[in-house]
């Protein structure tokens, strides 16, 4: 039996100390569910004494919980009539028209659907599945429905039908998003991948894997025994054989799932059998039970391992036969080294002589070179460092040169607009307030692009001051739409702002207030006219997510393709000095510990996700800097 002792000893206690016959069960409850997978028969014995006690009060719900996780450690020891027979206990037992009873035959219906899915019984797997999420959603239990979804996603792949697949798997990720639960969220984001995968979409599929390892190395949330197997699945699908090796040897590494720590042993011993690595092939394979495992070799690749056995076996027995040899040969050799040696002895003796005068020579000549060397060694280094400023100088000039150019020609069409306004306003008839209205929107736009080119200079010299704070959200978004607020009205623009003012981030005010300053100005120059956009937050106790939401038709795709482009930015990349506004928020969100992300939802539009850290949680992390 493998458990942590310290935890099972304690737990002993309370059971001891606890007077509540009710209470007592559900420690006992506890136990059982906690050994479900590592010692399945000291949880059976646990739950069976959970059982007896519920059944003594007339618990019914308890005895139904009970049932269900009975059921599910019988299905863990692949014991399904047993596993079956509970489940249908918890249906037959569930008062139907108690809505106490409606978790447990939402278990119960998921349950079942699991194991009838396990033996390919897929009439029965969708009948019990849309039972338990009839269930589930009377009892508003999210967790549960977004279980009952993943399986949904399950049986539909099994049954070839990718896209529903995928509606059920994203259904499952918004309410384990919705809900804060990043590790399950991370095993959706999988669930997508291998989806995406199986209809040969290589590009949606790295995105989601992406995606569920940001979860776990950023968040410490999912699986890297999962992640690591469709990574490795991945490489192997668009033929990077060792690539994908790597990732599966690493799946094994994590061995926190067994059931994919055995899935990736299969692939490992597939590549091995495809590069004829037999040693490593026969290493692997004797950790499968080919008999009783899903999986099978094929005949050929048993051949050659068959193959690799007897001539392993045949070296064995030469090896024998030349050791007998050998060792004949060598006596017969022995008196030849002797008379060999003693000439040798004679001429090495010479040789030391000749060699201490040579020596003597080569030190001093070695000395000369040692100096040498030293000298042209620095030559080099200081050659080498001028050729570098050089062409860091000409990268400059070259930066400085397109820079200006853009400077020029991006300036010069507010200021034109003005002229133009100014103009404008000398006529008798002219709307003169109108005209100012445009004059203080072009000036606004010529400012922030001040603005921008003076901030980038200062993140190209590093002499940006980072000083985290506590910031609002609500304020610090309302000072910047209204800082627009004529843009917004000349453009007829509809803009919504759902952040409520419990929502703080920890993160540098001045960085900050530029993000913002710039992503709604360029999304209110993107837009068309009597366009709608809002903005909306979610948090957990580590992020804040900032979420834009757009129309579907409107097109966003210039604010993508820089959010997209790497954060180190050349002339090749700039179109206009109004990129610098999307590249510098790009940067000052890197430089706030937090991360931008682009994506499409069915029901929602098109959103632009800022995520940053939130205030309680980096606050107290003294080590952020």
């Amino acid at each position: 039996m493998s458990y942590d002792k310290s935890y099972l000893s304690n737990i002993q206690k309370k059971i001891a100390l606890e007077k509540d016959e009710l209470k007592k069960a559900l420690l006992y409850e506890e136990v059982c569910w906690t050994f479900r997978y590592d010692s399945v028969n000291f949880a059976k014995e646990n739950g069976l004494i959970a059982l007896k006690i519920y059944e003594y009060n007339h618990d019914l719900v308890g005895i139904c919980r009970i049932y269900n996780k009975l059921g599910i450690i019988a299905r863990n020891s692949y014991n399904y009539k047993e596993a079956i027979e509970y489940y249908n206990k918890v249906i037959s037992l569930a008062n139907t028209s108690d809505n106490s009873f409606n978790l447990e035959l939402g278990h119960a219906y998921n349950n079942l659907a699991n194991i009838y899915y396990d033996v390919d019984d897929f009439p029965l797997t969708s009948v019990n599945l849309n039972k338990a999420k009839e269930y589930f959603k009377k009892a508003n239990d999210k967790e549960g429905l977004a279980y009952n979804y993943n399986l949904f996603g399950f049986y539909h792949e099994r049954i070839n039908e990718y896209s529903k697949s995928k509606d059920y798997h994203y259904k499952a990720l918004e309410l384990r998003l919705e809900t804060g639960n990043f590790r399950r969220a991370s095993e959706s984001y999988v669930n997508l991948a291998n989806c995406y995968l199986r209809i040969n979409d290589f590009d949606s599929t790295l995105i989601c894997l992406n995606k569920a390892k940001f979860y776990f190395e950023t968040l410490k949330e999912g699986e890297s025994s999962r992640i690591n197997y469709y990574f490795g699945k991945y490489y192997l699908k668009i033929k990077q054989i060792d690539v994908a090796l790597s990732y599966f040897l690493k799946s094994r590494i994590a061995n926190n799932n067994k059931n994919f720590k055995e899935k990736s042993t299969i692939e490992i011993v597939k590549i091995y059998a495809q590069k004829k690595e037999y040693k490593q092939l026969y290493k692997y394979q004797q950790e499968l039970d080919l008999e009783k495992h899903v999986y099978n070799l094929k005949q050929e690749t048993k051949y050659q391992v068959d193959i690799y056995n007897y001539e392993k076996k045949k070296k064995a027995n030469q090896l024998e036969i030349d050791n007998k040899n050998l060792a004949f040969n060598n006596q017969l050799k022995l008196d030849n080294q002797r008379f060999i040696f003693r000439i040798i002895s004679i001429l090495l003796i010479l040789i030391s002589v000749g060699t201490y005068f040579i020596w003597r020579n080569y030190r001093k000549v070695n000395q000369y070179n040692q100096i040498l060397f030293e000298t042209n060694k620095e030559i080099n280094k200081k050659e080498q460092s001028i050729e570098d400023q050089n062409q860091e100088l000409l990268q400059l000039n070259k930066t400085k040169d397109y820079f200006f150019s853009y400077i020029a020609n991006d300036l010069q069409n507010p200021f034109n607009t003005i002229l133009n306004l100014t103009n404008n306003a000398s006529k008798s008839d002219a709307n003169h307030e109108m005209i100012l209205k445009q004059i203080n929107s072009t000036a606004v736009i010529a400012q922030i692009l001040l603005e921008n080119i003076n901030e980038w200079a200062k993140l190209q010299s590093n002499k940006i001051n980072y000083k985290p704070t506590t910031i609002n959200l609500q304020q610090i978004v309302n000072q910047n739409i209204n800082s627009f607020q004529n843009i917004i009205e000349m453009k007829n623009i509809h803009f919504e702002n759902e952040i409520n003012d419990e929502y703080d981030i920890f993160a540098d005010a001045f960085s900050t207030n530029s993000i913002f300053k710039n992503l709604i100005l360029n999304f209110i120059q993107t837009l068309q006219n009597n366009s709608h956009f809002k903005v909306s937050a979610l948090q957990n106790e580590k992020k804040v997510n900032v979420n834009f939401i757009f129309d579907e038709n409107e097109d966003i795709s210039k604010i993508i393709e820089i959010f997209n482009q790497p954060s180190s930015i050349n002339n090749s990349q700039l179109q206009s000095t109004s990129d610098f506004g999307l590249i510098i928020c790009k940067a000052f969100v890197e430089k706030n510990n937090g991360m931008i992300e682009v994506e499409h939802i069915k029901s929602l539009g098109n959103i632009i996700s800022i995520m940053f850290p939130s205030s309680s949680f980096l606050e107290s992390n003294s080590s952020l800097k």
